[in-house]
């Protein structure tokens, strides 16, 4: 199965590099190929994502230099 967040995951690793210097440590909000903002808070980004796409599909991403790595199970 493919990941639904797919565009927007690579979106983000694109634009990282310059999400470092301008949003380091936000909380970013994208939708697609766009970049819709930056927040102090998870919620606040994602209070924004359902205003604006209700139950569609968005990214909230904490811009960090490292990732914590995720596990499937």
């Amino acid at each position: 199965m493919a990941n639904v967040l797919e565009k927007e995951s690579e979106f983000f690793r694109e634009i990282k590099e310059e999400l470092l210097k301008h949003h380091r440590d936000k909380f970013v909000l994208v939708h697609g190929r766009e970049f819709v903002g930056a927040f102090d808070t998870v919620e606040n980004a994602y209070n924004r994502g359902v205003a604006l796409f209700e139950r569609g599909i968005f990214l909230i991403k904490q811009v960090t230099e490292n990732e914590p790595r995720l596990f499937r199970m």
